[in-house]
């Protein structure tokens, strides 16, 4: 053997011999519990348990990927994410859980978490609105401004009564009372709040394929003359989510 050829293989040797760098040992360890699903769920919660949101987003996002019909992975990824405070995210994919299995108890469950805190954060906000008015003006002020002229407080009460509308407009969606989702939404568009009524027009969607949703407005909305802007608007928000999928 040249002395050349003797030198290769022990620079090939050598290299063999180096540690992995840390991102592949990394992806290394993911896939050795991606041989089964129910690896990826028992691994999964481990690190849900200690903590490591971080790991068990990484496990779950591959073990969806490779196991796209599994609802237990969407539910405990959105388990995961609501306990890291991520709520916006964590619906979606929890409602993606009940898509695949509608009797998910676990998705049921911190869908109703995040209905829970949403509301639990009007009733805060409410309170710390009326602390700093009774602060300012003396108890009989506040309660004279909140029954008798709301309408002087009304810039300040509009955003919370704005957040109790659209939870309550997702609540009968939950319900499956249409009626009174689209009662609500309608009113956004009388009012011009075009943000949230797009914001419930995108909650829709994530539920409803673009068709059902285009049948629900026309079967259910109230005024035929708001039907084609309501039809606009919702045609618009399913080619915004078609195109960032």
């Amino acid at each position: 053997m040249t002395g050349k050829g003797l030198i290769g293989l022990l620079i090939c040797g050598a290299s063999l011999c180096l540690p992995l760098p840390a991102a592949a040992a990394e992806e290394t360890d993911f896939d050795k519990y991606l041989r089964s699903s129910n690896i990826v769920i028992i691994q999964s919660q481990k690190y849900l348990d200690a903590g490591e949101y971080d790991n068990a987003l990484k496990l779950l996002d591959l073990g969806i990927a490779k196991y796209t019909d599994k609802d237990v992975l969407y539910a405990l990824k959105g388990e995961t994410l609501y306990k890291n405070n991520r709520l916006e995210e964590a619906e979606p994919i929890l409602r993606q859980a009940l898509q695949l299995n509608p009797l998910n108890e676990v998705a049921k469950k911190y869908i109703e978490e995040i209905r829970t805190t949403e509301l639990a954060q009007v009733s805060t906000e409410w309170q710390e609105w009326m602390g700093i008015f009774r602060d300012k003006v003396g108890d009989f002020i506040v309660t004279f401004l909140a029954f008798g002229c709301a309408f002087l407080a009304g810039s300040a009460i509009a955003p919370i009564k704005l957040k109790l509308d659209l939870y309550s407009a997702r609540r009968f969606f939950d319900q499956g009372n249409y009626d009174e989702f689209l009662d609500l939404t309608e009113g956004l568009l009388d009012q011009e709040k075009f943000a949230p009524l797009r914001s419930n027009f995108r909650f829709l969607l994530r539920q409803k394929n673009f068709e059902d949703a285009q049948h629900i407005l026309s079967k259910h909305v109230n005024t035929p003359e708001r039907l084609p802007t309501l039809l606009r608007i919702l045609e618009r928000e399913n080619e915004k989510l078609q195109e960032a999928t």
